[in-house]
């Protein structure tokens, strides 16, 4: 006999840098743990309706636009949870009208709620670091802190992301689309997140880009207005956006500055890294700026 499936919408909520987390009854199944907005689809309703729905009745706001964030089966032994999980951004006039017991954690904080274990992989993706490391790999003795986040940029990062593929050390690796498509299945799952240069983020299809990559991490590099807007349509997980300030690399590229790059970044709610001009004591002044956290290539 087959078993029953029973599909859920779940909703990850976003406001700046924070996610909208509540606590379950203790009385209930998992009770007494941290829980994102859901419940079970309704006979006659879209995945997406029934998200929509249970945020209407659970938080207490309407959402017009949710954005697929991943889909993921559990199989248990008498039945398959299929859970449907959209992400959405809740803008300043709706704040006021969330309600108790939902409240707004950092990103940072969502490791040490305590979730149930199913959550795992949803949290994983969240979390974010406050310091990317961009790396040029030109040569073999490139350094890469294999405890930092970093972003391998040039075209032969993928020989050496595989020649550091000991212990699943891929998954410190941010590295270009294009270059993660050569990865074998395997490999690709482990890779910290996938980066999609301007020029390929303006040419992806909208129709088609969140189902074909749902449930992968990723995150665009913007330069201006369109491309920011582009990447958050498309429901990207978080940006580059560069450059801030001037640099050695691309000494004749105009810089966007803290003012421009604060208006850019101010209403976004996915994390934003300044990138261009960085140093690791600029984090501080980048977050006041609106920044998530900060990237650069030199003293990183």
């Amino acid at each position: 006999m087959s078993k029953k499936t029973i599909n859920v919408s779940i909703a990850l909520l976003f406001h700046k840098n924070q996610v909208l987390v509540g606590w379950r009854e203790a009385s209930l199944h998992q009770g007494g743990k941290a829980e994102f907005p859901g419940g079970k689809v309704e006979l006659g309703e879209t995945p997406e309706q029934a998200c929509q729905r249970e945020v209407q009745e659970e938080v207490g706001i309407f959402l017009d636009h949710v954005y697929l964030f991943d889909v993921i089966t559990h199989e248990y032994e008498d039945l398959i949870v299929k859970l449907h999980i959209y992400q959405a951004y809740v803008d300043q006039s709706l704040l006021d009208h969330i309600q108790s017991p939902w409240t707004w954690h950092d990103r940072s904080a969502l490791s040490i709620l305590n979730f149930p274990k199913a959550n795992d992989a949803i949290v994983k993706r969240l979390l974010w670091p406050k310091k990317i490391a961009i790396k040029n790999i030109d040569h073999p003795d490139t350094s890469v802190d294999l405890n930092q986040v970093s972003y391998l940029r040039t075209e032969n990062a993928l020989d050496f992301a595989l020649q550091h593929n000991q212990n699943n050390q891929l998954d410190q690796f941010i590295i270009n689309r294009d270059v993660w498509i050569g990865l074998s299945k395997s490999n690709q799952k482990k890779v910290f997140a996938v980066q999609f240069k301007h020029a390929q983020l303006m040419q992806l299809n909208s129709d088609s880009f969140m189902e074909e990559w749902k449930g992968i991490k990723r995150i665009a590099s913007c330069h201006d207005h369109s491309s920011v807007s582009r990447a958050v349509a498309l429901g990207f997980d978080a940006i580059f956006l560069s450059p801030v300030l001037c640099t050695t690399s691309h000494p004749q590229q105009a810089p966007l500055g803290w003012t421009q790059f604060e208006l850019l970044s101010k209403d976004i709610h996915i994390p934003v890294y300044a990138l261009g001009g960085m140093k690791p004591e600029l984090l501080d002044q980048a977050i006041q700026h609106g920044a998530y956290g900060i990237a650069g290539i030199r003293a990183f």
